[in-house]
Formats: structure tokens, sequence, C-alpha cells
């Protein structure tokens, strides 16, 4: 193209060479003009997106739950532990789905019962899914059990937060199951209302009753898991210390238990005291 342009050129007079120059002049002013204008409204658009970030305040951390007086175990962070919770705050995630039961014939009804139950099977998956973590971690050890002593402390105030809430949430089932039975005309009837009560008994009460068994057991893993590693320190672990590492495993999962045992007599007891009122409650109306 340049030969091209050289060669016509080459024909003009002097006077339209100046025009042409003076044009090409023009128009490379008009490009710099126009990339600098550009260049500045860049850095305005990156300084104030700097500006936002730096003004925005990071988000502070949740206070994680202390156990309480009674709780035995300690209530640190629980960053350690394996996190599968994902979703919204204080939701499990459904690894094991129960079937559906229809243990009423009535839909609104039968869906809080089974809502109990799968989350009683999310709580103990979950949990189970935690211990398994402290397990990997201390991998048949005395150095693995050392070392990750505060990952099993954590998943004691784990156990005991997680049966808060599970405990709440069946709870709140029942308070529900009870609404229904109250205000809705379809069971103003006792034999309906009456058996309606027994059946969801059945289900929180057996619900408690597997959940007991299920977290038991994860405590009798600890108990024997934990007490090996111990026992098996290598031999420059004098006695004292092994003895001492025992005492402490020990004592610190008797008082975890208790405390879980604890919560979950109280529960039963407010479980049953609203189905004893709601009994009545329907009762009188007769």
């Amino acid at each position: 193209k340049k030969t091209e342009k050289g060669e016509s050129v080459s024909d003009l007079t002097e006077v339209t060479a100046g025009k042409m120059k003076r044009a090409a002049a023009h128009f490379l002013t008009v490009l710099l003009c126009a990339a600098t204008v550009f260049m500045l409204c860049g850095c305005s658009i990156e300084l104030k997106g700097g500006s936002e970030s730096s003004n925005t305040a990071a988000e502070p951390s949740m206070p994680q739950e202390s156990l309480g007086d009674d709780g035995g175990a300690p209530t640190d962070s629980i960053e350690q532990l394996q996190d599968v919770t994902g979703g919204e705050q204080g939701a499990l995630p459904t690894v094991n789905a129960v079937e559906f039961e229809e243990y009423t014939g009535y839909p609104e009804l039968d869906e809080l019962l089974n809502d109990i139950v799968q989350k009683t099977q999310n709580t103990t998956d979950y949990l189970t899914n935690e211990l398994d973590a402290f397990f990997a971690a201390a991998n048949d050890s005395y150095d693995g059990y050392i070392q990750n002593k505060e990952v099993l402390a954590n998943w004691y105030a784990l156990a005991y937060s997680e049966s808060e809430k599970l405990y709440e949430s069946i709870k709140t089932d029942c308070e529900k199951y009870h609404e229904i039975l109250l205000n809705n005309p379809e069971y103003a009837e006792y034999k309906v209302w009456d058996r309606a009560l027994g059946d969801s008994y059945d289900v929180w009460d057996g619900a408690l009753g597997d959940y007991y068994n299920d977290w038991d057991d994860l405590y009798g893993d600890i108990y024997n898991d934990c007490s090996d590693m111990i026992t098996d320190a290598p031999e420059n672990v004098g006695y004292d210390v092994r003895s001492e590492e025992w005492d402490e495993m020990y004592d610190t999962r008797a008082d975890s238990w208790e405390a879980m045992y604890d919560l979950r007599a109280d529960a039963w007891e407010s479980l049953y005291d609203a189905r004893s009122d709601t009994w009545e409650e329907l009762y009188d109306r007769r």
C-alpha cells in the first residue's frame, strides 16, 4: 500500500501534499486526545472501586455457642472440624434420605412427622462424619491423638450444640402438629385426634431413642479408639504421662456424655408435657 501511495503522491502538486500532511497531523491529534480521555476515565473508575473496597468493613465472625456451666465440654472454635453443613445456616444436608411414611394418613401431619425423622438422621450423619474426620487425623497413633485433642474437644461442643438444635426443631414441629389438631375441625372427633397424638408420640419418642443409641455408639467409639491410641504410646512416653492422658480423655468424655444425656432428658420431658397439655385441651372440648 505504501508503494501505491508513493506512486500517486509523486503526481500531486506541493499544495496538495501539504494539505494531506496537515490532515494526517490533525488525525493524529484527535487520536492522542481520545487516548488521553480514555486513560483518565479508566483511572477514575479504578480509584472509585478502590475507595469502595477500602471503606467496606469486614463482617464479624459468628461467636461459637457455649455449653454453659453444665456442659462439661470445651467451647473452642470448631474451625478444625470438617465443614459439611452447606446451605443456609443451621440446616444440615440430607445424606441418607428417609423414606416417606404415612403415619396418620393426613399429609399435613405426616409431613411434620417425617421431618422429625429426617432431621434426626441428618444430625446423626453429620456428627458421624465430623468424628470420622478426627479419627482420620489421629491416624490410630498416640502422637496423632495428642496433636488432635482440640479437634475432639471441639467435636464434643459440636455434638451438644447440634443436639440442642435438633431438639428445638422437633419441639417446633410438634407445636405445629398440635396447632393443626386444635384449630382444624377435621380433627375434632375424639378418636381422630387421640390417634394422631399417639402417632406423633411414637415418632418423636422413637426418634429421640434412635438418636440416643446413635450418639451413645459414637461415644463408645471415642472411648475404645482413644484408649487404644493412648495405651499404644511409644516406649519413650512414660507411664505417668500415659496415665494422665487417659484420665483426661475419660473424664472429658464422661462430662460430655452426661451433658448430652441431660439435654435429651429435658427435651423428652418438654415434648411429653406439651403432648399432655394438648390432649387435655382437646379432651375438655368434647
